[in-house]
């Protein structure tokens, strides 16, 4: 795995033998953020990996001109190869590594009045966490006005809410579906905040 695209290009990432992780491919990261480019300006954006694992897409946003990257993971050897890729990229200063339950990093952040202009989630394909953390992050103020949030999903299980499957225009509190891209395995879900970081709700559940 290498950085894509930005200052880091062609950079190695990692070393992922006998970690039962999933990193997302450099296929998929270098069509995610081609679709970003039309979508959210990255250069001085603040940036938010949950379910980070390897941490290679909030090493990209960080390479192509975020100004920061929260990396969330509840795992400790996601965490380690998280901050041995930011060693080897020279890119400790601008991150933030959170060894947590994403649920429980998100409302924290949330009421501490953090907001973000991308939030890539990428949790364990098949499990039941995605469409909760994204209802979730859309009570919040999290993702900011104009911001974008990309959820990365299997491509053979639909994602569901309200036992109703997510089609474009499909919304959830202050979050709509733009987009629905395939890549293989994988799908991308491309969100918007609908309603203005000033008009989100602040009800946690």
């Amino acid at each position: 795995m290498r950085v894509v695209g930005g200052k880091l290009r062609g950079k190695r990432l990692g070393h992922f033998k006998g970690f039962d992780i999933r990193p997302t491919t450099d296929r998929v990261r270098e069509a995610l953020f081609n679709l970003l480019a039309t979508r959210v300006a990255l250069s001085g954006s603040r940036v938010l990996d949950l379910f980070a694992g390897t941490g290679a897409v909030g090493i990209e946003a960080l390479s192509r001109g975020a100004v920061f990257t929260c990396f969330v993971d509840s795992d400790p050897k996601a965490i380690s190869i998280i901050e041995k890729n930011l060693s080897a990229c020279g890119l400790e200063e601008p991150a933030l590594v959170l060894k947590r339950d994403v649920k429980l990093a998100v409302r924290g952040m949330a009421r501490r009045g953090e907001s973000f202009g991308l939030i890539f989630l990428d949790p364990p394909y098949g499990s039941s966490l995605l469409a909760g953390v994204i209802a979730l992050i859309a009570s919040t103020a999290l993702l900011s006005a104009g911001g974008v949030l990309v959820a990365e999903a299997s491509g053979k299980a639909p994602l569901i809410f309200d036992g109703v499957e997510a089609v474009t225009g499909t919304e959830t509190g202050s979050l709509r579906i733009d987009e629905i891209r395939p890549y293989g395995d994988s799908a991308l879900y491309l969100f918007s905040n609908i309603k203005g970081s000033g008009e989100a709700l602040t009800a946690l559940p």
